[in-house]
């Protein structure tokens, strides 16, 4: 085998292994070691995960094990996905030891859904859901991510119906969910009254009622519990139809699908200047989404975008209660730092809130109230 070269400085707790590392690549040899950086942003750089680049022309991802957070899983999950045609990374190589100490993936890109989704430069912090992109791209994107997303929710559909099968251990699951989520839930009056800056009226209250109790009692399934828009990465940023992958499958477990798709499809930029609210789901990306996933359910099409709907409205009246308590300052001093710029946030989420996504349900009621308060 090829000298194991470096010109980059190697992750700290991998030079002992560095060789076995290579090793372990699929073959031809990846030759010197050129860069070698930690992934994600520059404010917020990843302790565990690498950008690693070699003389021949491959780069990946080299993420590392800590005591809380294993690699072993991961690896066998991506694998599994990836042969059900999920666009996950790819599995380059895994620490044969257990527990494993390394993965080596596929680089899938530099950009992540959030990072595009934010305006350019420092300034701004502009309240608009495209985040200072043209409507059409937003809206492909919207319906990649959908695409995206579905086929994951296809791959763990097995694991879905293996869990349902067992009722009373499905609806423990389902009911510890929902308690998880019953704070935001109880908040989300006080978050839509924040945000519009006045007491709701009986129409509105009953209208967010019915919308919170549609997202709360929808059917779970099995999936990742690590799902936002820095988990989605673009390959091809100039691209009309950039390559779209999804990122850290390291924790599986049930949670609602509707919530994953809007939660992967919603950026907060977060730590940066001028970061925002920002999202690609959209009307044609929700009824995408709900076509795709709707023969998985044995559900209505339009019974499941009245629930995508809602949870995007629920999603949107949590980060309002966190916004609020910001502005409060009775937010915790990390959430405080990472979400800055409270005026420009409270005017992106209200934009966000009056979007129509669904052509009738609860939440489509709500939102065309707000649009009619507005005009």
């Amino acid at each position: 085998m090829p000298e194991a070269r470096c010109n980059a400085p190697l992750p700290p707790g991998v030079e002992w292994g560095w060789t076995d590392i290579l090793a372990s690549l699929p073959p031809p040899h990846p030759g010197e070691l050129v860069e070698a950086h930690p992934a994600g942003p520059p404010r917020r750089p990843s302790a565990r995960v690498w950008k690693l680049r070699f003389a021949g022309g491959l780069t990946l991802a080299l993420k590392l094990a800590a005591p809380d957070a294993p690699v072993d899983g991961e690896g066998q999950v991506l694998t599994w996905l990836a042969r059900q045609g999920a666009p996950v990374p790819a599995v380059l190589a895994v620490d044969p030891a257990r527990p494993a100490a390394w993965l080596a993936l596929e680089w899938c890109g530099d950009a992540t859904l959030d990072d595009m989704l934010q305006p350019p430069g420092r300034g701004g912090g502009r309240p608009a859901p495209a985040g200072g992109r043209q409507p059409g791209e937003v809206a492909r994107l919207g319906v990649t991510l959908a695409a995206a997303v579905a086929a994951v929710e296809r791959a763990f559909a097995p694991a879905t119906t293996r869990l349902r099968a067992e009722p009373d251990t499905w609806t423990a699951r389902h009911r510890a969910l929902q308690g998880q989520t019953a704070p935001w839930a109880a908040g989300a009056a006080d978050g839509l009254a924040w945000l519009i800056g006045r007491g709701l009226t009986d129409d509105l209250s009953a209208a967010l009622q019915e919308a919170v109790e549609l997202a709360m009692n929808a059917q779970p399934s099995a999936g990742s519990l690590d799902y936002n828009a820095r988990n989605v990465v673009l390959d091809g940023r100039a691209s009309p139809s950039p390559r779209l992958t999804l990122l850290d499958f390291a924790a599986s477990g049930v949670d609602w699908p509707e919530r994953r798709f809007v939660q992967y499809g919603s950026a907060a930029g977060a730590g940066r200047p001028g970061g925002n609210f920002a999202s690609v789901v959209e009307t044609a990306s929700v009824l995408a989404y709900a076509e795709a996933v709707a023969p998985l359910q044995g559900a209505d099409v339009r019974a499941l975008q009245w629930t995508l709907d809602a949870h995007d409205l629920l999603v949107l009246l949590t980060a309002a209660q966190t916004l609020r308590a910001i502005g409060a300052g009775m937010a915790h001093p990390e959430r405080a730092r990472a979400w800055g710029n409270t005026a420009a946030r409270r005017a992106a989420l209200l934009t966000l809130l009056r979007r129509p996504l669904a052509p009738d349900g609860p939440a489509a009621a709500l939102r065309a109230r707000l649009r009619r308060d507005e005009s």
